[in-house]
């Protein structure tokens, strides 16, 4: 655009310096008319005819470059019109950009405030989370204890399981060596054994001095009463079944023969004096059951 109006004005000045040259040769051309017309120069008036002529020529040439400027003096005015809307447009875009980037930094400073928001609160989640992991610590230190005291619990119930077990089979072995004793039991030591368990509860004073003979050997001299047997219980009662079996032992191999057959009659036997049994109990209140199954004077 620059050069463009540095020409216009070379071409101008150019212009200018043309027509300065063409008065110049008007007036020698009428002073060489005068001189013609004084001398009759023919030849200078056909010279001066020329250089008009291509004055003429320069000047057209002049003028084409002048409509050739306009042109570009156009087409420069065109493209500053664009320049002017290109301006204007980046205006708009810059007060969008600023628009932009006001917004951009008031939600900066929103996202400021609320990571100090998040920060705070993360804090104090932190705190919260160290609280309750102490507590869980705390809690997870009792709950160790407990497992631990569950563990020596166990570790006792089991001892007291194994204990129960050793006691419920010395119960079942001791069960199964009265069925024993019950099996071999003749009639006469049938009745000794309810005889001696048949007496009440253990603060009754019952004399037992109508017992027989066998009564009163097994379990001492007449005049004892219930009560001081009542103290010797668990021994006396072991002992007494003992001795029993040993007679009923004896009493085996006397009868060795014979052994399979009578079994079978004893269980005839037994069921009825189980039957016996119920009845009685059932008129003492279950007194014979529970001396029969007592270990000493506080089961009973």
């Amino acid at each position: 655009m620059t050069e463009l109006r540095t020409q216009k004005k070379s071409l101008q000045s150019h212009i200018t310096k043309l027509e300065d040259e063409l008065a110049e040769s008007r007036a020698d051309n009428d002073e060489l008319m005068v001189r013609w017309l004084r001398g009759g120069m023919v030849e200078e008036r056909e010279r001066l005819v020329g250089e008009k002529e291509q004055l003429v020529r320069e000047k057209e040439k002049l003028v084409g470059e002048k409509e050739q400027l306009v042109r570009g003096k156009e087409k420069l005015v065109g493209e500053k019109e664009a320049l002017i809307a290109e301006k204007e447009r980046l205006g708009l875009e810059k007060q969008e950009l600023e628009i932009s980037l006001y917004q951009a930094e008031n939600e900066k400073s929103e996202a400021k405030k609320s990571a100090q928001k998040y920060e705070t609160i993360n804090i104090t989640l932190s705190k919260e989370l160290k609280a309750r992991g102490k507590k869980f610590s705390a809690q997870k230190e009792e709950w160790r204890k407990q497992k631990q005291e569950f563990i020596a619990q166990k570790s006792e119930w089991e001892t007291k399981k194994t204990e129960f077990e050793a006691q419920k089979e010395e119960w079942e072995s001791y069960e199964d060596k009265l069925r024993m004793v019950i099996v071999s039991l003749n009639k006469q030591g049938w009745d000794l054994l309810t005889t001696l368990f048949a007496f009440g509860n253990s603060d009754d004073a019952v004399w037992v001095n109508e017992m027989d003979e066998r009564i009163v050997e097994m379990v001492g001299k007449s005049g004892q009463t219930l009560e001081m047997i009542s103290e010797r219980c668990g021994e006396m009662k072991r002992g007494l079944l003992e001795e029993v079996a040993w007679e009923g032992e004896d009493g085996e191999d006397e009868q060795d023969g014979s052994e399979d057959e009578q079994i079978d009659i004893e269980d005839e036997q037994i069921d009825i004096e189980d039957d016996q049994i119920d009845i009685e109990d059932d008129q003492t209140g279950g007194v014979n059951r529970d001396v029969m199954m007592a270990d000493s004077e506080e089961d009973l």
